[in-house]
């Protein structure tokens, strides 16, 4: 390492070779909650003290600052049931360490979609809403989807373009089970084209002329038969000479 063209002398190495250097893991500072999420499916699992949270890292650690108080800690996952620690007291100058073993939490909502004219339907999104998540999934080849999702109450809805969405409501996935929810989409009504509404107007109205005009025919010519006089008698024949 050069500064302008002269070196720099490294003075962390030595630290570093003995095993004397201090890393962000082995600082504490005053207030400080700190502690590891075991089993985290990934980044991102809630940790909250009051009203102060904060988010495990890729290794499920977190270091969350406190007023000094007597907290409950909870960790929460997605796919793992919540879990809390109570009577967490924070004194001045002290550092906590509350560490926490979530336990796998999920179910399932499948099924299937079709279309209400007939056949399934391919690429309907699913969306999932409820308790402050949201989940999201697809249709494949088969009209059928399958989304993971922690145990709650649920609103599924279910849209296509070209289709009329829907939804359901108050759908309850406990802990390890497997929810159907199936769609029967209807299409959407398509509008005529203006030529063609025309046209069957047209239609309609010659349609209409020509029976009129049948009527209005077979009319004057009932009415002629009437007013025309009888034909003359037939003369008598001829006498005898």
């Amino acid at each position: 390492m050069t500064v302008i063209g002269k070196p720099v002398p490294r003075v962390d190495l030595p630290g570093k070779v003995y095993g004397t250097h201090l890393y962000i893991q082995n600082l504490g500072v005053p207030r400080m909650l700190h502690g590891r999420v075991v089993r985290s499916p990934r980044a991102g699992a809630t940790v909250a003290a009051g009203a102060f949270s904060t988010a495990t890292n890729a290794t499920g650690v977190y270091s969350l600052f406190v007023p000094i108080g007597t907290y409950t800690v909870t960790a929460d996952a997605n796919f793992y049931a919540a879990a809390s620690q109570t009577g967490i007291v924070v004194t001045a100058n002290t550092t906590q360490t509350v560490n926490f073993g979530l336990s796998p939490s999920r179910g399932w909502i499948v099924g299937t979609v079709t279309s209400s004219a007939g056949g399934v339907l391919l690429g309907a999104t699913i969306r999932i809403t409820g308790g402050g998540r949201e989940y999201s999934g697809q249709t494949n080849a088969q009209g059928l989807y399958n989304v993971t999702v922690n145990p709650g109450t649920y609103v599924v809805n279910a849209t296509l373009t070209g289709y009329v969405a829907e939804s359901q409501s108050g759908i309850a996935v406990a802990a390890d089970q497997e929810v159907t929810v199936n769609f029967a989409l209807d299409p959407v009504p398509v509008p005529l084209d203006p030529l063609v509404l025309g046209g069957i107007a047209a239609a309609i109205v010659i349609v209409i002329l020509a029976v009129a005009a049948f009527f209005l025919m077979k009319r004057r010519k009932k009415a002629e038969e009437i007013v025309s006089p009888p034909p003359p008698p037939s003369p008598p024949p001829p006498g005898p000479p």
